[in-house]
């Protein structure tokens, strides 16, 4: 998984161990992300 800048701001670097499942929860929380930089 290929994680940017921004999604550091969601995803601490110590937390990022990828298990299964988890590339779901990140891609999740990536386009929350998006959707509420838009909104600001």
């Amino acid at each position: 998984i290929a994680i940017s800048e921004d999604d550091n701001l969601i995803i601490p670097d110590s937390e990022t161990i990828i298990i299964p499942g988890m590339k779901v929860l990140v891609l999740a929380k990536r386009e929350i992300a998006n959707k509420v930089r838009k909104m600001l």
